[in-house]
């Protein structure tokens, strides 16, 4: 019996020390303040309203509105984040509040950013024409081979521009650029059977550069065989890679011209 009245002022003693404690406003076990999944029961039964909740995707002006909303809070949260943390006179609490509320944000952006990455790996896998992997590769192997093949596909683009093009070279010189560039332009029109001519702005071939509004070396033109087109290769001193990709857009540049060109003459 004694030992029953002990353990009875202990429990009644417990209760008056942990009641004013725990069970205030800001109380651990108060439902606003409690952790998420502390009570699993409820938890659960939350998570299954949600999901028998049927998602009404947001209008256009709606999700305007509430990414502008969402970002306000963000700055404004780093602002005051950054503001109190600079501030001297600020004690550490303030400071920690202020971290607090800006990583809340913060997480929750995060959150959304993974939920949007898990989203798209799926997205990818049920609609694969979004991704269009055959055109945009991401495996390392993958990736090479439509680097070789498109290698491949721009030589034989090259070849059929020096087939309808010349190469005009204006140099001078005295020009230690031209000289630089000389040797790089020579492979290249070696490699891809281009004719090249090397001039002068100040030889007769230099008024048609003229005429092109070229006023500086070194400078390639590109001649068309049948003279119909004449047009800037590259200006300055450039790499072998960049002559190549200059001519792979040259090609589509010549063929767009003789479309253009060829429907006018059609309508006239």
């Amino acid at each position: 019996m004694k030992t029953f009245l002990i353990q009875l002022v202990i429990l009644t003693l417990a209760q008056l020390i942990i009641t004013p404690t725990y069970a205030g406003e800001q109380g651990f076990f108060n439902h606003s303040n409690q952790y998420r999944g502390f009570y699993w029961f409820e938890t659960k039964a939350q998570e299954e309203d949600k999901a028998s909740k049927e998602y009404v995707m947001p209008t256009p002006e709606e999700a305007e509105q509430l990414i502008a909303a969402r970002k306000k809070r963000l700055d404004d949260a780093r602002s005051q984040m950054i503001a109190v943390g600079l501030d001297p006179e600020a004690p550490m609490e303030a400071k920690r509040k202020a971290i607090i509320e800006y990583k809340k944000l913060d997480v929750a952006m995060w959150g959304g950013a993974v939920d949007m990455a898990k989203a798209t790996l799926m997205g990818n896998f049920t609609n694969p024409e979004i991704a269009n992997l055959a055109e945009r590769p991401t495996s390392v192997a993958a990736i090479k081979l439509k680097k070789k093949l498109d290698a491949e596909k721009d030589k034989l683009t090259i070849l059929k521009l020096a087939e309808e093009f010349d190469l005009v070279f204006f140099a001078e010189d005295s020009c230690t650029y031209c000289k630089q560039f000389a040797p790089v332009l020579r492979d290249f029109a070696i490699e891809n059977n281009f004719n090249i001519e090397v001039a002068g702005l100040n030889s007769p071939a230099g008024k048609m550069a003229s005429k092109l509004g070229v006023t500086s070396v070194p400078t390639v033109i590109l001649v068309k065989k049948d003279s119909t087109q004449v047009f800037e290769l590259s200006r300055g001193l450039i790499s072998l890679s960049q002559l190549r990709r200059n001519s792979v857009l040259a090609k589509q540049y010549s063929d767009e011209m003789h479309k253009t060109n060829r429907g006018k003459n059609a309508a006239n």
